[in-house]
This record gives structure tokens, sequence and C-alpha cells, in this order.
């Protein structure tokens, strides 16, 4: 690890409609400060990313929960008039983004094969070219990240709420 860099997650705001809930009270690990290296101690941000397009081509929106121990974050975002691909990506973009300590070890939930075989360079893209290239290269920017996909709707609560959002941000867009 690099010198003096602080080991606290750090988010940022992506759109006015963010919000921030802490479960059960700050992390003992937060109150540490910046002296802190996560040495033998398993610690991990999860993102779950989901994008929709109503109808597809339609408005896009884009569903990110990020998850940092007890710490959860959702993020509802309306990005304008596109494919489900591009909001699927975009989601996984939008959640990168609102990381700021690229050194903590991350992991990416997708119920997106599409996106989580374009990211993962499983599969070589034919539409979407720039917007891959971009994500992938901001990935690099990392010390860890890893793309999962995810069943969509099994059950598990941050992808359904991730779904939950990305489809009431796309329909906002249709509203407005």
């Amino acid at each position: 690890m690099r010198g003096s860099k602080s080991n606290t997650l750090k988010i940022k705001p992506a759109s006015r409609r963010a919000t921030f809930q802490n479960v059960v009270g700050p992390h003992p690990l937060l109150r540490l400060g910046a002296g802190f290296a996560f040495k033998g101690v398993d610690i991990m941000i999860e993102i779950y990313a989901d994008g929709a397009a109503i109808p597809n081509p339609g408005n896009m929106g884009c569903g990110i929960v990020l998850v940092y121990n007890n710490h959860v974050k959702d993020i509802s975002e309306y990005i304008g008039y596109g494919t489900n691909n591009i909001a699927e990506l975009t989601a996984v973009k939008i959640g990168l983004q609102n990381i700021k300590n690229r050194l903590m070890p991350i992991t990416v939930f997708s119920d997106s094969m599409y996106a989580v075989k374009m990211l993962s360079g499983e599969w070589s893209p034919k539409e979407n070219i720039e917007l891959i290239f971009e994500i992938k290269k901001f990935i690099s920017e990392f010390n860890n990240v890893k793309i999962e996909w995810i069943r969509g709707h099994t059950g598990n609560r941050y992808n359904e709420r991730a779904d939950y959002l990305a489809n009431g941000a796309a329909m906002e867009g249709e509203a407005g």
C-alpha cells in the first residue's frame, strides 16, 4: 500500500437522488483514521449494478447499491435514451465512479451477462466499443476489481434493490 493514503471508504454522490444509510452505526475501522492498514482484515466494497431501458431501446436508468460492511448507499440515475446494454454498462461505470479509495478490493455484481462478459474480456465488443474501453480503462486504475455475474430476480436484496432503482430512474425519464 502507498504511504499516507486513507483506507476509509469515500463515496461521492452521483446524483441528487443518492442516499446513504448507516444500518447499525459507524464501522469501527472507519474511526481508526488514515493510518490504519487493512493487513489481515478481509474488507471489501460490493457494487450491485443494474441498468434498464423502457422500452428497449428507450429511456435508460441505472440503479446501483454500494455496500461496505454495514453501510449501504443507493444511487438511481436517469441517463437518457439508448439500449439496455448501454444502461447495464453505465451502471457499472457509475458504481465505480463513486469509489474514491482505489486501493480497497471491490466486487461488482451484475445480472447482465453482457456487461460481465464484455468487461471481463470473455466477449469481444461489436457495439458500445468506446463505452466498454472507457470502463475497462477506469477499472485498471483500481487495485483489485472483480466483476461477477449474479442471477437476477432470485431474491438477492441488493440486486433486487438495484433493479428497482434502475427501473424507477428509467420510468422517471419516461414521465419527464
